[in-house]
């Protein structure tokens, strides 16, 4: 099953409130959603050097969102909205391993890309190719589902 086409596929809000973003930016749809769920847990030994594993908190989720390229007006749209409120955000996504939309809290790492089709004259690139983002879950316990696909 191909990946969601519409722009809304990922979006990210300056609040969240009785189920809805705002201060929406919508993301282009990735090429490359790698993504995984991190267990943070409390291990140790014991005298008798068995392992004892505690999970401390929930799952949390951490994916790269991935552009093969963007148009240089998106990218700066995108890095100019993180300028202005914060690398702290909420995000609407598919939970891929769960088959869940859901809104988090999040931070944002690393954006990287790579200038394309620089403009000799201007030095201002027309497009940039493989863009990511580093989304990364915040822990907290405000996780909302908002809808589940059938099984």
């Amino acid at each position: 099953m191909p990946i969601n086409t519409k722009e809304s596929y990922i979006e990210i809000g300056t609040s969240f409130s009785n189920g809805v973003l705002e201060n929406v930016l919508s993301l282009p749809v990735p090429i490359e959603l790698p993504s995984s769920d991190e267990f943070i847990v409390d291990a140790g030994r014991n005298v008798d050097g068995a392992m004892l594993i505690e999970q401390i908190g929930r799952t949390q989720y951490t994916t790269q969102i991935k552009f093969a390229r963007l148009k240089n007006t998106k990218w700066w749209e995108i890095n100019r909205w993180i300028e202005a409120n914060g690398m702290f955000f909420w995000c609407k996504y598919f939970a891929h391993n769960y088959g869940v939309w859901r809104i988090r809290r999040f931070y944002c790492g690393d954006p990287k890309c790579e200038p394309f089709k620089i403009n000799p004259d201007t030095g201002i690139p027309e497009m940039y190719i493989n863009c990511s983002i580093n989304v990364i879950d915040m822990g907290e316990e405000t996780t909302v589902t908002i809808s589940t696909v059938q099984i």
